[in-house]
C-alpha cells in the first residue's frame, strides 16, 4: 500500500466523463491532462465519493459535493 491513489486525487486534473460504456444512468470523473497516455498508463478514473474527500465545498457546487452527472467543472488544485 503506497498512497498514489491520494497523490493523484490532488496533482491531476479531473472532468466529468458522462454516460460510461454508453449508459446514461453512470457517470464517473476522468483524468483532464490531455498529455495522458491512456495506452501507456491505462485510464484513470475517479468517482464522486473518491473527489468528495478533497473538494466538497459549496465553492465547487451549490451542494456543496460534486456531481459527475451534473456539475460542469474540473477539479485541481494549485500551488500556494
Amino acid at each position: 500500500f503506497n498512497n498514489n491513489y491520494y497523490i493523484a486525487m490532488l496533482a491531476n486534473g479531473w472532468m466529468p466523463e458522462r454516460a460510461v460504456n454508453g449508459n446514461p444512468a453512470k457517470s464517473q470523473w476522468t483524468n483532464s491532462n490531455q498529455l495522458f497516455d491512456v495506452a501507456l498508463g491505462g485510464k484513470q478514473m475517479m468517482l464522486d465519493t473518491d473527489l468528495c474527500l478533497a473538494y466538497s465545498t459549496g465553492r465547487l457546487s451549490p451542494t456543496g459535493s460534486l456531481r459527475a452527472a451534473t456539475d460542469n467543472c474540473c477539479t485541481w488544485t494549485m500551488a500556494a
